[in-house]
């Protein structure tokens, strides 16, 4: 702008000498001279239009620029007036602590971040069409996905917690079971997100929680109901002996000492009864020792083909060339595989029954696989929990049993029924010389 009226000047001045002395100062002539004149004090008073009004304009300019770009480390300079410079001193006090809550809420994402993805809950974040949109750690490795996850529905996700997630809607939360005996608690929740509801899924494992209050609950009522019981039948025993003595030495009473015998080995299977649900208090920790797989099954071969001859089974054996060993009480863990065998001998389904029991390799594992009827989906979700039994004269304590030895073991396992039909019992080993593998549902 200063240019401009400096140039304007100099036009004026240089057309000054072309005209007469009275032509400059009169008539035409003095018209240009008052001419350069009003430049000339234009030009003076510029600079002071300059500082009082545009030097304003071009902060306030400025300062929209940087609101724009949300450049909230940058400040306006002072423009030397003091209204001016008041509002400066305001919008640089605004952009500071912009900056500021800018900073804190940074801080509290990154905090946030850190505690989804270092969580033991899993989050599963959906975008507004309900895909999956991001998952922490722990809910990749709760849920089993492989794969990539991102932009599909819950529902498509190869796990049977999420299936069951997808079932939820919002404001809904669902305990659960799965087929390798741990406990989930799933809900559904949303949060607003720029005037919309943004849904997220959160899986909590509860395993440790439910099974340490399970195991309180029924050690004590198996500890009262065996004390009761034994003292009972103890006393019962002995007076049934006594009176069977007494009356077989009678010909005429023979036939009552024959019902106090039959009275006396009721009382005998009615202690072994509660002897077998003390079992399950009293499982001891595993003494782990390298064990060949295939030395274990071998071991025992002759034992469990006889069990199985008894209810008319097929026992087949499929073992892996390898013979991998593995950390295992043989002990105890041949008292689950037995525990295992049983359960498939007595499942209902077609005759023959037929029974397969397989090792494998990398990673070593022990199947026994079964043609029975199968497991349902509600029944998978109840599996291993205490005393629930789908056999007519169950106990409840096979399965149970079978938890508490394989978790003293620290190892994987699962019971499902396949697409093939056959139901497989799973139990992944952990080999000699190699740590612990995770817990997680399979």
């Amino acid at each position: 702008m200063i240019a401009v009226y400096a140039l304007l000047l100099l036009l004026l001045y240089s057309l000054l000498p072309s005209l007469g002395p009275q032509e400059a100062l009169m008539g035409r002539g003095g018209l240009w001279g008052w001419a350069f004149y009003l430049a000339l004090c234009l030009l003076v008073l510029l600079p002071i239009l300059h500082r009082r009004m545009m030097r304003p304009m071009r902060a306030l300019t400025d300062g929209m620029s940087l609101l724009r770009e949300q450049d909230f480390s940058s400040r306006l300079s002072p423009v030397g007036q003091p209204e001016a410079d008041r509002v400066v001193e305001v919008f640089n006090s605004m952009m500071g602590r912009l900056r500021e809550e800018r900073l804190h809420v940074r801080e509290q994402e990154r905090l946030l971040d850190l505690l989804v993805s270092v969580s033991p809950m899993g989050v599963v974040m959906l975008d507004l069409d309900g895909r999956v949109q991001s998952m922490n750690p722990a809910a990749v490795r709760l849920l089993a996905v492989s794969g990539t996850a991102e932009g599909k529905m819950p529902a498509e996700l190869d796990s049977p917690l999420a299936t069951r997630l997808a079932e939820l809607k919002e404001g809904e939360s669902l305990t659960t079971g799965t087929n390798d005996a741990h406990i989930y608690r799933l809900t559904r929740s949303a949060f607003p997100d720029r005037g919309f509801s943004h849904p997220f899924l959160l899986v909590e494992s509860l395993t440790e929680e439910v099974m340490n209050a399970q195991r309180e609950a029924y050690e004590r009522v198996i500890r009262m109901i065996a004390h009761e019981v034994n003292n009972s039948m103890a006393t019962a025993r002995s007076i049934l002996d006594m009176t069977h003595q007494e009356l077989s030495s009678e010909p005429q009473h023979q036939e009552a000492a024959g019902a106090l015998e039959a009275c006396a080995e009721r009382c005998d299977a009615l202690s072994a009864f509660i002897t077998r649900f003390a079992s399950v208090v009293k499982v001891p920790e595993a003494n782990l020792m390298p064990v060949g797989l295939n030395d274990l099954v071998e071991s025992n071969r002759l034992f469990l083909e006889s069990l199985c001859s008894r209810s008319q089974a097929k026992l087949h054996f499929s073992l892996c060339n390898e013979n991998p060993r593995v950390m295992c009480d043989a002990e105890l863990m041949m008292q689950a595989l037995v525990n295992i065998l049983k359960n498939a001998v007595e499942s209902e389904g077609s005759n023959p029954r037929q029974i397969w029991i397989e090792t494998q390799a990398s990673p070593a594992c022990i199947i026994i696989a079964d043609n029975g009827s199968g497991i349902t989906e509600k029944v998978e979700r109840s599996l291993f929990t205490p005393f629930f039994t789908t056999k007519p004269r169950g106990s409840g304590l096979g399965l149970l049993l079978v938890r508490e030895v394989l978790r003293r073991h620290q190892c994987r396992f699962s019971l499902r029924t396949d697409a093939d039909g056959l139901t497989r019992f799973r139990i992944w080993l952990r080999e000699a010389g190699k740590g612990m593998r995770s817990s997680g549902t399979l």
